[in-house]
């Protein structure tokens, strides 16, 4: 058989593949995936939900809405994920009654700090706001930053929460705080107060009350007695340092690809176009997003086990191959969302929001196929996770980024809204291509 027919190595090897499913979905762990499973899918359909109601706003205070979120997503991925991966690798590794104190300390360390950063960031850009244009602006700007603070310390609890597998409780926290976002704002319609800055209100309480319940279960699920030892502190900040700094650019990378384009939109364009776009955008994350990242979290461990055996070519090549059904599953999944979205595009659009955002719906499926482009550089980039090159990525990672920025300030004044869509397009199929011969380059200097 050949090796990288990847297809035939999936049927012909399905009891490896049945094994491995026993293994992920054994007697001890079924019910800890049951409630993380369960409690993605409820925070996915409240998802939905805030969707619909908050469109109910109208397109232009919508398209600030999503323009704020693009704030959290800037902070969440230069910043906040990249650490929280960091924490969430070597928490194992420090997991002992000798560095444990010292290693929840330099969590909590982080969090107050970049909180505290972040605030007087705030307080500055809304007086700025205040006086260079209006007091709206500079009254949103300001608690688009205070939401950004207390969100973020609720996520990255979130996770930290994964990480010591208090599943249950973070699935049943995590929801009941969607869904209550959900009661305030069906309260704010019904008492006509919907509003952007009403909503902002909602959020950051909800944001401040779970964020405190969810980092007060992680530090009570640790004994945490005694003095702290500060002896490996050169050694812990070290080893987060070298494993964060690649995921830095990456993530400012992914920022510019997936969220830079609505500043450009709302530039060159208006608010009320970036609020069409998110709508669209929320549909392909939904159809896309949220499956990509549950079946690559799948696979993951299973590829990095095989490739952890660096003079086993049988396992190397195994592990070689998880990573084509990945990947073709993915690519499956992509066509098939933009199949549905050429088909019932319009209707998908009307059901999360209403007719008049469906102005742009023709633009559905093209979105969604350049949106894919990135999922696919998603699942490509394991084979450098898997043999400790993350640095391998930086250049079309970062690369690719400019290239859609630019391309995006060129496409939208040209044709608008639908320039957006040609720029995902032809920044993804270069940047899947270079990531392509920077993967055959790694598998060939490994010897596979």
């Amino acid at each position: 058989m050949a090796p990288n027919n990847g297809i035939v190595w999936f049927i012909s090897r399905f009891k490896d593949i049945s094994d491995f499913l026993k293994t992920r979905f054994s007697k001890q762990n079924t019910g800890e995936v049951l409630w993380f499973f369960g409690g993605q899918v409820l925070v996915f359909i409240a998802s939905i939900l805030v969707v619909k109601l908050l469109t109910g706003m109208g397109k232009t205070a919508y398209g600030e809405y999503s323009l704020i979120l693009t704030n959290i997503a800037f902070w969440s991925l230069f910043i906040y994920n990249p650490v929280n991966q960091g924490f969430n690798r070597f928490y194992f590794d420090y997991n002992n009654p000798d560095s444990l104190p010292l290693y929840i300390h330099l969590i909590r360390k982080f969090l107050t700090q970049i909180s505290l950063i972040l605030f007087a960031l705030s307080v500055i850009a809304g007086v700025a706001g205040t006086v260079l244009f209006d007091e709206r602006i500079g009254s949103l700007i300001f608690l688009a930053g205070i939401l950004t603070v207390f969100f973020k310390i609720s996520e990255f609890s979130t996770s930290l929460l994964n990480i010591i597998r208090k599943r249950k409780f973070n699935s049943i926290v995590s929801s009941v705080e969607r869904y209550s976002l959900i009661i305030f704002i069906i309260g704010l319609i019904y008492t006509d107060l919907l509003s952007l800055e009403n909503v902002l209100l909602c959020y950051i309480g909800i944001s401040i009350l779970f964020g405190l319940v969810k980092f007060g279960k992680f530090n009570f699920s640790h004994d945490l007695k005694g003095n702290i030892d500060n002896s490996l502190k050169p050694e812990i900040t070290q080893n987060l340092k070298l494993y964060i700094l690649p995921f830095i650019a990456w993530g400012i990378s992914g920022w510019l690809q997936l969220n830079g384009e609505k500043w450009v939109i709302a530039n060159y364009l208006s608010a009320a176009e970036v609020g069409v776009y998110a709508v669209m955008l929320n549909i392909i994350n939904a159809m896309i997003s949220f499956p990509t990242y549950f079946i690559t979290d799948f696979f993951t461990p299973h590829i990095f086990s095989n490739f952890a055996s660096k003079t086993d070519k049988e396992k190397i090549n195994a592990g070689y191959n998880y990573i084509k059904i990945n990947l073709l599953i993915v690519v499956c999944l992509i066509l098939t969302a933009t199949i549905m979205n050429l088909v019932f595009g319009e209707l998908f659009i009307k059901l999360i929001s209403s007719d008049s955002y469906t102005d742009n719906a023709s633009l559905l499926p093209i979105l969604t196929v350049g949106t894919g482009f990135f999922y696919i550089g998603h699942v490509l980039t394991n084979v450098g996770l898997a043999l400790g090159r993350t640095k391998e990525y930086v250049i079309p990672k970062v690369g690719a980024g400019l290239l859609s920025l630019t391309l995006n300030i060129i496409f939208i004044r040209i044709w608008g809204i639908a320039g957006v869509a040609l720029a995902l397009c032809f920044s993804g199929v270069i940047y899947v291509t270079y990531l392509y011969f920077v993967n055959r380059r790694l598998i060939r200097e490994f010897g596979r």
